[in-house]
């Protein structure tokens, strides 16, 4: 009888948790939404102007970094030569990982 009603439970609890990540999903995007709105609404174009060499810096950096960490990563690691192949390797995996 115990094992039954672990049988039931534990199917019961994998319905319960396929539903709580459609829904908790729903809920990611909405904050995402709510998130990201708020942060455009606090750029006016005046800002941004007055901020014109930071705001690009501020934009690439991160994925330049990470490009060129991939690229030596995979140079030591993987032994591929080509600077250019490393480079592009880099990029893919910055441009994929967002």
């Amino acid at each position: 009888m115990d094992d039954t009603n672990a049988l039931y439970l534990s199917y019961i609890l994998n319905a319960i948790a396929e539903y709580l990540n459609i829904i908790m999903s729903f809920f990611r995007i909405i904050a995402l939404t709510i998130i990201l709105t708020r942060a455009g609404l606090e750029l006016s174009p005046k800002q941004l102007r007055k901020l014109k060499g930071t705001v690009p810096i501020l934009a690439f950096t991160p994925c330049i970094v990470e490009a060129c960490v991939c690229a030596a990563t995979s140079y030591l690691f993987f032994n591929v030569l080509e600077p250019d192949v490393n480079l592009k390797m880099g990029l893919a995996m910055c441009f994929v990982g967002g």
